[in-house]
């Protein structure tokens, strides 16, 4: 199954630590973003269906995005993390494909 990954925003970059934990122990493999305000957190759409409560789908522009409600979306909602989680994040979501400008020249 394939790897999906997931940026989370945290509020400040003296708990990066502590979330690389948090999110570790909730299955995810883990790496730091340079700046350390930020994490990588990586699993297959299962474990993100499973804490996030979301469907993770194929975006029609490339990469992942949440199904929940009904509604589709980059951004992860927080609602269902556990609460010590919850208090380090500003934000998960799913980046968008980098675009490298026109290609039909």
């Amino acid at each position: 199954m394939a790897q999906v990954t997931a940026v989370v925003v945290l509020h400040s970059d003296d708990v990066a630590v502590d979330a690389l934990e948090a999110f570790a122990a909730l299955g995810f493999q883990t790496t730091v973003v340079a700046g350390g305000q930020s994490i990588l957190i990586s699993g297959d759409r299962r474990l993100f269906a499973s804490v996030f409560g979301v469907q993770v789908d194929d975006a029609e522009s490339g990469g992942f995005e949440a199904l929940a409600a009904g509604r589709r979306s980059r951004r992860l909602p927080l609602d269902r993390l556990p609460s010590p989680v919850k208090a380090r994040v500003a934000a998960i979501e799913f980046e968008a494909p980098i675009e490298f400008g026109p290609t039909d020249y």
